[in-house]
Parts: C-alpha cells; sequence; structure tokens
C-alpha cells in the first residue's frame, strides 16, 4: 500500500492535534488507500524539539521551513504556525510540489491570501484548510436538506460562535492576541468557520456592515508575570452578509 510521508510545520497545540489525526486515521477508517507517516517536525523550540523525537519517534526534526520543504520523502506539508508565517511557509511548499494543509485563517491579509493562491495555481499543487467543521454529521445532514430542496428557498442564515476561555482578563496574552503576529482577532480566528460554513451550505456572499470591538483591553503579558500588556484586536464582532439571492 502506498504510503503518504507528512511534515509538519509548527509543533504547538494545533500540531499535535494534527499529528494525532494522521496517527489516529488507521484506526477510524479500514479502507484508506494509503498510510499517513509522519516523517518530519519543524519546530522553533529546541525542547520542544527533543519531546517530539522521544514521543513519537519522528525520524527529522528541524526548525528550517526550508529544510522541511525540501525533503523529497515528504509528500504534504501541513501548515501549523502562527498566521505571521502561513504565507512563507505555503510559497517555499508549493515551490518545492507538495501537498497544503493550512490551518486557518488563511493569511494575516487579502494580499497575502491572493498571493497564496497564485502560487498554489501556479505549481498546481493540492491545496485544503482546516475547516473540519464541514464534516460534522449535523452540518453534512443540513447540506444534503439545502440540497435536495427540502426547507425551500434559504432567507436567513444567522451563526454564532463562542470561544469562552478568551472572555477570562486574566488568562494570559498569546500569538492569537497579538496583531502584528494574528493580523486580526474573533473575527479572524473564529468567524472564518462560520464564513466557510455559510459559503459551502449557502453559497457566495457580499458583506454590508462589519464592526468589531476590544473588551478586554489589557492582559498579564504571560503566566509568569502580572505585568499587563495592550491588546489591539478584537474579541467581539458582527458581519452582515447578503447572500447572491439577495437574502
Amino acid at each position: 500500500m502506498k504510503k503518504v510521508g507528512i511534515g509538519i510545520a509548527g509543533f504547538g497545540f494545533i500540531g499535535h492535534i494534527h499529528a494525532l489525526a494522521f496517527q489516529s486515521l488507521p484506526y477510524y477508517y479500514t479502507n484508506l488507500p494509503f498510510i499517513p507517516e509522519i516523517r518530519g517536525i519543524c519546530t522553533s523550540r529546541p525542547d520542544t524539539a527533543i519531546q517530539v523525537q522521544q514521543e513519537t519517534g519522528v525520524p527529522f526534526v528541524t526548525s528550517s521551513i526550508d529544510e522541511l520543504c525540501e525533503r523529497k520523502d515528504i509528500d504534504i506539508v501541513v501548515v501549523a504556525l502562527p498566521n505571521l508565517y502561513h504565507l512563507k511557509t505555503v510559497v517555499k511548499a508549493a515551490e518545492t510540489g507538495k501537498a497544503i494543509y493550512c490551518d486557518k485563517p488563511l493569511a494575516m491579509n487579502l494580499n497575502e491570501a491572493l498571493e497564496m493562491k497564485q502560487v498554489v495555481l501556479k505549481n498546481q499543487v493540492v491545496f485544503g484548510m482546516s475547516f473540519q467543521n464541514r464534516f460534522v454529521a449535523a452540518i453534512l445532514r443540513a447540506k444534503q436538506i439545502i440540497e435536495n430542496g427540502m426547507i425551500g428557498e434559504i432567507y436567513r442564515v444567522r451563526g454564532a460562535y463562542l470561544h469562552s476561555g478568551y472572555g477570562d482578563p486574566n488568562r494570559p496574552m498569546s500569538w492569537r492576541l497579538r496583531k502584528e503576529i494574528a493580523g486580526g482577532g474573533a473575527l479572524a480566528d473564529l468567524g472564518s468557520h462560520l464564513f466557510d460554513l455559510i459559503h459551502y451550505l449557502i453559497g457566495n456572499t457580499t458583506i454590508v456592515s462589519a464592526k468589531g470591538r476590544t473588551f478586554i483591553t489589557e492582559r498579564p503579558r504571560s503566566a509568569q508575570t502580572q505585568e499587563l500588556e495592550k491588546v489591539y484586536v478584537d474579541d467581539w464582532s458582527q458581519v452582515d452578509f447578503v447572500l447572491e439571492n439577495q437574502s
């Protein structure tokens, strides 16, 4: 059976989750047409690199995106890095002919997203994003119901996404709350899931209004200090769309 080499760029919480998911595939799907093998991991933290090799036995660990992408035994690159590094990693992976699985949100801004699209199309590589909610049973059933016309024309869609942990003002800063690394706040991080589901279930949309706010304007700089750091990304947002059918 064909073996597919996986390289994971970034090995924080999400990187670990992706690794576990790949390793679990054969236990969930007995008829897989391939065997996934994690053959390389890229992390900027030396302590993580040592831990990774001890726990997983992954043969190759590096701190260089270029080294990961240039390996001949890696077929798919998983981008599990902070948003600031998505563009560089996607471009390098595409130019080295790798299939790409990128965490959301895609980019820091529209220009970066368009650049990624261009390089992916130019190099004709497979590209996907981690919008896993599409495959939740309820969503799959909803799509079936909508496409079969069982509920008629859709006039209104309402969605909400809550990550309650960030409602705690004592929760320390992280890269997701730093604009220079994340590019945005709740709208990009959580709203991207809702945007994807609306597009998947209903079709194309046009934004007619949007607003955001930062309710918790300061947080502890880290878990080890009470020194406060300013927060410049939104922790609440609201967007109104018009669907193609003008709903």
